[in-house]
């Protein structure tokens, strides 16, 4: 048994408590002493910050751990000196997250369990995932394809921009598929989507020189070409798209293989979208199944389809199964990510669409402002998540009657998604029913009918007359035409 003290941002110390059993590592070698008292001793030094939390590590060293490199530092060596009996591991080490318990003093007891690397089918199973989703021909694209991973969307484009002028200027054609792809799909994350899609069309056309057509590479070209189509509101190309991208991949892809459940689960969001709610819960039921034969239960991958089906359980009105489903994904988000990841302010803002649902608009406008904070650090002024925010508040305000407030807001999101979307996407009809609604209740009726009939023409041409937001925009212009 070793002991560590520890100072702790209490952020950071949250980030634990919602993460039993799951894994920890130090960033550098690790003192740690077999005297218990001494080690509390100076847990209470940290108790001066009030801001940090003081925390005392207990770490179990089990008798099969072979592979852990650590080693008992002899008295006359040690920094301490005599006292402090003091163990040193190595940078990295991983340990297992156990229980957490109140001390005296206002100190936290955190059980770790040493993890040995080469016996631990779990720590295996993430560390071959990290080497698969970290790999690169060089450190410069190792360290691109991190940033673009963990949000870090600037600095990761200028690499990429850096690494495409170096291909062509020492004529490495076959380098610029692959580097067009990383670009597209940093662009298909922070916008605009127009670029997204001219970036992945280079790469399909380079590709197409030297592959034929069912070639698994181009399956996810046609896979990452169809996510720019969904959220384009292009939802019939889209689904072109899923269906080559499925067919190429049942012929090369095991059953239980994780691209699989994602190609499943993507195409019942689109049914999602275009309100075939039915299919849309046929396809991620078929993804849920193949995702726990192949992915651990706490992969972010797994976050992702529990949204997803959230979003559907929410849409057919069964709000407590699409609580489950979101509260299961940001467990999941929050254990895995950094805290100002646009994917956890994206979950953020679902979260808050279902409570604003469930008729609780203090609770949603709680979410929604914590994923409009994180969105405005690291997304573009012109990315069609933080309007879809700022529509939600904006919806918000109208419920509380704060009318003029949210005008403004939904004028807001509406001048983002004209710039981020082309002119017939239905997020677009949505903001101008929206706007239609609130100056209704502002009695300003010929600006709303104005407003209704935009978004009567453009969900028409995009959703199709069976969609039930279409039916939805034509009942408020009746209305509107009623009482005009």
């Amino acid at each position: 048994m070793a002991y560590r003290d520890q100072g702790m941002a209490d952020a950071e110390f949250k980030k634990i408590e919602r993460c039993p059993g799951g894994l920890i590592s130090f960033n550098n070698f690790l003192s740690t002493s077999l005297d218990k008292v001494v080690s509390m001793h100076f847990a209470r030094e940290a108790l001066s910050n009030p801001k940090a939390v003081g925390i005392l590590f207990k770490m179990t060293i089990g008798p099969t751990a072979s592979s852990a490199p650590f080693a008992k530092i002899p008295s006359q060596e040690s920094c301490f000196g005599e006292s402090e009996k003091e163990v040193l591991f190595s940078m990295h080490t991983v340990f297992r997250l156990g229980g957490i318990e109140k001390m005296e003093d206002g100190l936290w007891q955190v059980n770790l369990t040493l993890v040995d690397n080469a016996a631990d089918p779990r720590l295996q199973q993430l560390t071959a995932y990290m080497r698969q989703q970290v790999t690169g021909s060089t450190g410069w694209h190792q360290l691109a394809k991190v940033l673009l991973k963990t949000g870090n969307y600037r600095d990761a484009e200028e690499i990429y921009q850096t690494l495409i002028e170096q291909a062509k200027s020492n004529n490495a054609e076959k380098d610029l598929p692959h580097l067009y792809s990383q670009l597209a799909c940093l662009k298909n994350r922070k916008g605009p989507y127009h670029e997204a899609l001219e970036l992945y069309q280079k790469s399909l056309d380079i590709r197409r020189k030297s592959l034929p057509e069912n070639h698994p590479e181009l399956a996810t070209t046609y896979n990452n070409i169809r996510l720019v189509h969904d959220k384009m509101g292009e939802y019939s190309k889209a689904l072109d798209f899923y269906q080559k991208d499925l067919d190429i991949s049942l012929k090369f892809l095991s059953p239980t293989h994780p691209d699989l459940a994602a190609i499943y689960s993507n195409i019942g969001s689109v049914h999602d979208k275009i309100g075939k709610y039915s299919k849309a819960l046929e396809f991620h039921e078929k993804c849920f199944k193949v995702s726990l034969k192949s992915l651990s239960p706490t992969h972010p991958n797994v976050a992702g389809f529990h949204s997803n089906i959230g979003m559907v359980f929410e849409n057919i009105g069964e709000f407590s199964k699409a609580h489950q489903s979101y509260t299961k994904s940001l467990e999941i988000y929050r254990g895995s990510l950094f805290e100002n990841h646009p994917t956890l302010a994206y979950t953020y803002n679902r979260v808050g669409e279902l409570h604003e649902s469930m008729e609780e608009p203090e609770k949603a406008l709680e979410y929604y402002d914590k994923g409009l904070k994180i969105q405005e650090k690291c997304l573009s002024f012109s990315h069609p998540n933080l309007a879809t925010t700022i529509y939600n508040m904006g919806s918000i305000k109208t419920t509380e009657g704060e009318c003029q407030k949210a005008l403004d807001l939904h004028n807001r999101g509406l001048k983002i998604r004209e710039k981020s979307f082309l002119a017939n996407h239905p997020d677009i009809a949505r903001s101008y029913h929206a706007m239609a609604s609130v100056q209704e209740k502002m009695g300003e009726h010929s600006k709303a009918l104005s407003c209704a009939e935009q978004a009567v023409r453009i969900s028409e041409n995009s959703l199709g007359d069976e969609h039930p937001h279409v039916q939805l925009y034509r009942n408020t212009l009746n209305r509107l035409w009623k009482n005009v």
